[in-house]
């Protein structure tokens, strides 16, 4: 059976200390990406921790259509949410959609 793991996609969930994705043991199969926009980057580090065929989730990544206009300098949110779409897209490791529902909902599965 499957054990429910809460955490940042960038650290580690209590108990899962030294494992990484692969090991045996680790059934992490999904990943959730969202919150502040430093997190966002998290991301990439969620598809070195989970196996090939599990689902990165990431939320806001539309951030009301500011993403896809050129972002003021000062507008930390909207650069790092388009670097962290930009990688998503050229990253090999991933197979990537978003959805456009509300403010944009991107899965992306681990090859």
């Amino acid at each position: 059976p499957a054990r429910r793991r809460r955490g940042a996609a960038g650290e580690e969930p209590e108990g899962v200390e030294g494992q990484a994705a692969g090991d045996q043991g680790d059934d992490r199969r999904l990943g959730r990406c969202g919150g502040d926009r430093g997190r966002q980057q998290g991301g990439h580090q969620a598809v070195e921790k989970v196996k090939p065929g599990s689902i990165i989730l990431s939320d806001n990544v539309l951030w009301s259509g500011k993403v896809v206009a050129k972002a003021a300098p000062a507008d930390k949110a909207t650069l790092a949410l388009q670097a962290y779409n930009q990688k998503l897209k050229e990253d090999p490791r991933v197979e990537t959609v978003v959805l456009p529902v509300r403010d944009g909902l991107t899965l992306s599965r681990v090859v």
